[in-house]
């Protein structure tokens, strides 16, 4: 399945139970490997500050919504882009249709 950033970073993000966690509004790409490592979520949760969930903790992409698992690590966004000497990078993505 092809889909673009707008697309994604619109989405909700809910555990596999239905709790509502947040909605992306990043992503963190592993540019030597060319693929998403991380999304970004606005919550109101662990503080009120985003959070990053990991790839690999993403049961399956719906029309509207991300389902995570529902033990899914919640991991504070600024602590890890403060730690790891993350910039950010201009990315082009075109859609498709």
């Amino acid at each position: 399945m092809l889909t673009s950033y707008n697309e994604i970073k619109s989405k909700v993000v809910e555990t596999k139970s239905g709790t509502r966690i947040g909605k992306v509004c990043d992503l963190l790409i592993n540019t030597e490997q060319d693929f998403i490592t991380h999304y970004e979520v606005k919550t109101k949760l662990v503080g009120g500050d985003n959070i990053l969930i990991s790839r690999e903790q993403i049961i399956r992409h719906e029309q509207n919504k991300i389902i995570v698992d529902d033990n899914v690590k919640l991991i504070e966004a600024k602590e890890i882009k403060q730690n790891s000497n993350i910039n950010p990078e201009p990315i082009a993505m075109s859609e498709t249709n």
